[in-house]
């Protein structure tokens, strides 16, 4: 896939996030991998997502360990703990 203008990477962003919107509930994890694909082949937005896993990797460690069916009291008092702000919320959501 050829790099996209700013204007072009908007807008195909706008189309992605507007099919996952609308989606089918059983057709919202293909249609986020789509996205995320899509997100991973353009040069910026790749740098962004790579930005983010190293500037959030603590959040992500605690979350990788973690048994999604049966977390372990700490480890969730852990997870909590570390969701101070907007930006580790989003991590948290980007991340689980």
């Amino acid at each position: 896939m050829r790099r996209l203008n700013t204007d072009e990477l908007l807008d195909k962003f706008r189309d992605y996030a507007l099919d996952i919107e609308y989606c089918d509930f059983k057709d919202s994890s293909t249609k986020i991998d789509q996205f995320f694909n899509f997100l991973w082949n353009q040069a910026i937005s790749k740098r962004i997502l790579e930005r983010f896993y190293e500037d959030f990797e603590e959040l992500r460690s605690l979350l990788k360990d973690c048994k999604i069916l049966r977390p372990e009291y700490r480890r969730m008092e852990s997870i909590k703990q570390a969701l101070v702000n907007r930006e580790y919320q989003g991590a948290f959501g980007f991340f689980a």
